[in-house]
């Protein structure tokens, strides 16, 4: 308990203002909603129903939302990080869950939160597996030359991506466990 009462005064950043806060949820949003909307353009664009008609012009028009796409989704990722640092004091306010709304406000903080940690970890396997890929795949396996490929790719290609999995915890784990042992700030300094 005492350890929570002490966290507020180590917080004294600008940056953590509700004016930073407000903004960066601002912006979140709209990165979010570029990112659905254009994802369910795409998903509408190649599955369509069948009342539906897309036009055929302007040509690039996929491309476009594409594009957006894109950069919507990985736009969010730093915008999220951003937001959790402002609100981060927020996070251990004793009690903490006042009403309903402030715990439906902490759920869908920590979905948000957990689908910033989901989707960078997806980034890191995406590209181990697309470097593996063709390995795994056997693509360079010949018939005059057994030993090109003598091991199991595609289980070594898992426990790498486990692997990489655990370090990204490991290093949360450690960073939460460094923090906690952090001294406490003088009185001098938090007056």
């Amino acid at each position: 308990m005492m350890f929570i009462q002490t966290l507020s005064a180590r917080f004294t950043s600008r940056l953590r203002s509700e004016q930073v806060s407000a903004r960066l949820g601002m912006w979140l949003g709209i990165s979010f909603t570029l990112a659905f909307a254009t994802g369910l353009f795409s998903h509408f664009t190649q599955h369509p129903p069948t009342w539906l008609l897309w036009p055929s012009r302007p040509v690039n028009l996929y491309r476009v939302t594409q594009g957006l796409h894109v950069i919507g989704g990985i736009a969010t990722v730093p915008l999220l990080l951003a937001k959790l640092w402002t609100v981060y004091p927020k996070l251990w306010q004793w009690p903490p869950l006042r009403s309903a709304g402030h715990a439906a406000e902490r759920l869908f903080a920590l979905l948000l939160a957990a689908g910033a940690a989901l989707r960078a970890w997806l980034i890191v396997a995406g590209m181990v597996t697309l470097a593996t890929l063709p390995t795994v795949l056997a693509l360079g396996r010949r018939a005059d030359n057994p030993s090109i490929l003598p091991h199991d790719y595609a289980l070594n290609l898992l426990i790498v991506l486990a692997g990489t999995g655990l370090v990204a915890a490991v290093i949360r784990l450690a960073g939460r466990l460094a923090y906690r042992r952090s001294p406490e700030p003088s009185r001098e300094r938090s007056q």
